[in-house]
Parts: structure tokens; sequence; C-alpha cells
């Protein structure tokens, strides 16, 4: 009875996300114009979710299902992308790519960090910032912070601005690279590089194609990979008695894992054309979904409860990423 009645509490917040992913879907048929201004189903659901939930609606009983809704569906679709990846796509970015994406983090971690310190953030909290912007966001604080014995305010000051941060990164970046003059390729490698979650790459990258996409999963899993060393080595610089080491699990979840045994299945040609073309479909309508259900859980009125400080630390670290990652697109993707 009890696990009729959690599964019941989901479908409120489960209806709302299927709602908007539908309503945005439909939008693109009747507007197909929007994609010109990066306005795709994904980026449009997601924008829906954050006005509704920053206008302060009753959505309490909607939480539970958006959390679920957030990401299971996306962790079905990253690891169905994998599939997707062609050869093509891989010989595209170069054999340089691991090498240039770990020497881009750790620049941006040890200049986002200086940047916290130089605006009067606690050595932790700076640390925790400067990882987020730099990995992969919510999940890279909650895997640094107790391998540096940071407090639970510190981390919760740094997920609620990073939050609320990543969707105006993923809102702005296609000017940046509009202004950049990226292609296809070199704005999922810049996509790649700057989004700070995983799924998110897929609203970042979507209004310009599968191309785009497929090639910020690629760069954006290898940034994910930095995590595991960067853990090792902030544990070692703060050196706290007692301090927790992440989790296998946190550092490689199992939909990255399983991207990366579908692409390597993929490379293998050991996948059928119709498995291919249903994890294609897969990867291409879940997300949808889960970016309404991801708007839903921002609250834009949380930077200003942020406070100053965390809030330009935050911003400066992402225009150094951003300018970073620029390069990076340029080193990366063959000419």
């Amino acid at each position: 009875m009890l696990s009729i009645a959690h599964k019941t509490s989901l479908l409120p917040g489960a209806g709302l996300c299927v709602t908007l992913a539908v309503t945005s879907l439909a939008a693109e048929h009747l507007f197909p114009q929007a994609r010109a201004f990066g306005l795709d189903p994904m980026m449009l659901a997601m924008l829906a979710g954050v006005v509704l939930r920053s206008a302060g609606l009753p959505l309490a009983g909607f939480d539970a299902g958006i959390r679920a809704m957030a990401r299971r569906p996306l962790e079905i679709a990253i690891a169905a992308m994998g599939a997707t990846i062609s050869a093509a796509t891989i010989a595209s970015m170069g054999a340089t790519l691991p090498l240039v994406v770990f020497a881009a983090v750790a620049a941006s971690i040890a200049a986002s960090y200086a940047a916290g310190r130089m605006l009067g953030l606690e050595p932790r909290l700076a640390a925790l910032v400067a990882s987020g912007n730099s990995i992969c966001g919510n999940s890279a604080i909650m895997a640094v912070g107790p391998a540096i014995g940071a407090k639970a305010d510190e981390t919760s000051r740094a997920i609620a601005f990073t939050a609320s941060l990543s969707i105006l990164v993923i809102a702005a970046l296609p000017a940046f690279g509009s202004a950049l003059g990226f292609d296809a390729l070199h704005f999922g490698v810049f996509a790649g590089m700057t989004v700070y979650a995983v799924p998110q790459v897929l609203a970042a990258t979507s209004f310009m194609g599968p191309v785009s996409a497929e090639i910020g999963a690629v760069v954006k899993l290898v940034r994910v990979l930095t995590l595991g060393p960067v853990l090792m080595i902030l544990g070692r610089f703060f050196a706290v008695e007692g301090a927790k080491p992440a989790s296998l699990s946190r550092i490689a979840p199992w939909y990255i894992l399983g991207f990366f045994v579908m692409m390597a299945f993929n490379l293998a040609g050991a996948l059928p054309e119709q498995a291919v073309t249903l994890c294609r479909f897969t990867a291409a309508v879940l997300p949808v979904v889960a970016m309404a259900a991801l708007g839903l859980s921002v609250d834009l009125r949380e930077l200003a409860r942020s406070g100053g400080r965390i809030a330009a630390a935050g911003v400066v670290s992402a225009l150094m990423l951003i300018a970073i990652s620029a390069v990076v697109a340029l080193v990366v993707v063959r000419a």
C-alpha cells in the first residue's frame, strides 16, 4: 500500500512535466520559426517550468513527481544516446580531446577558486562553486562537499546558486556560439565544455542538430570523468579529518557507463538499425519531459537569496569557463 501511495504521489508532478513537454513539442510544429532563436522543445519546456516555479505558484504537491521526472528520463536518454554516436563523430574531435578537456577543467577550477577567494568566499565554498561550474554542476558539488569537509549550509548555498545560474548559461550559450561563428562541430565542443550537467547539454545543443548534441555529450562525459582526480586532489588539499570519499556511483553513475557501453556496441556494429532508431527517438523525446522538470526545479528568486559574493563568484567563474571553452572548441575540432 505504501508503494502504491508513493507512486500516486508522483502523478501530479509527472503529469505537469508531461503536459509542458507535449505543449512544447506542439509549439514547435505551430511556430517552427522559434528554432531560429534557439527555442526548441527542450528549451521551451525548461523555460516554461522556470516561469511557473519562479512565479511562486503552490507546487509543493508536485515536487515528488518533478524530482522523479528530472532524473530517470534523462538518465535513460543519455544511455540511449550512446547508440547514436558514430565513428565519424569521434574522429571529428581528434585524439587530443581527453588531454585538452582535463587541462581545461584544471585551469577553470584554479581560476574560479582564485576568483572566489578574491571575492571573499570561504575556502571550501570557493572550492564548491569552482568545482560545480567547472565539472558538472550540482553533482560535482555534492561529491566534492564530503571530500573536503564542507558544511551543509555551504553545500546548499553553492547548489542553490548553481542550479539557477545553469539555466542562464544554457539560455545564453546560443548567442555566444553565434557571436563566435561556431558551426555544429565547434558548438558541440563549446557546449560540452560549458554546460554544467550532462543532461543539459541536450537542451543547449539541440537547436544545432544531432551532430552537435552527440559531440557535446561526448565532451561533457569526458569532462565528468575528471571528477575522480579532482576529488582526490581537493581531498588532499584540504586534508580534513573524517572527510568522506565520494562513492563510485556518484563519480561514474550507471547512465554514464551505459552511454559508453552503448557507444562501444554501436561503433562495433553490434546494434541493429531498428535499435539505433529506437535509441535516437528515446534520446530526442525523453529529454523534453526532463527539461520541463528541470525548469520546475529552479526558482530564480534563489539568486537573490544566495548572497552577493557567491553570485559574483559564480558569474565570474561561468565567464571564465565560457572563455576557456571557446579556446577548447577551436583546439579540439579539426579544421
